[in-house]
């Protein structure tokens, strides 16, 4: 009787060792992408501030290459561009871009 109790106590230790350490390798590589992806967008909020006209015109211009070059997609950049414009700015400048490229596409 005593055994299985004891087994049953290792076996609970050692759950509760896997789940802190399932926590740990999922949170720590985030928190880590997380500081990566802020520097990543001040340095486009820097890059826009000092050019506002060319900085859209750049998304916009990889949001019509994703469309005329299959392999290529501007969808990684659509998480900054909504944290440095906004959802309704980044959804006009996409909708551009793809407009864009899909006349030039058709032509």
């Amino acid at each position: 009787m005593r055994v299985s109790a004891a087994m049953s106590g290792k076996k609970k230790l050692s759950l509760i060792i896997l789940g802190i350490s399932f926590v740990v390798l999922v949170f720590a590589p985030s928190a880590y992408l997380q500081g990566i992806f802020n520097n990543f967008t001040e340095v486009l909020a820097a890059y826009t501030a000092e050019h506002p006209v060319s900085g859209p015109a750049v998304f916009i211009g990889l949001a019509a290459a994703s469309v005329l070059l299959g392999p290529f997609s501007s969808i990684p950049l659509v998480p900054a561009a909504v944290a440095l414009w906004d959802i309704v700015p980044t959804f006009i400048y996409l909708m551009t871009g793809w407009l864009l490229g899909n006349s030039g596409a058709s032509r």
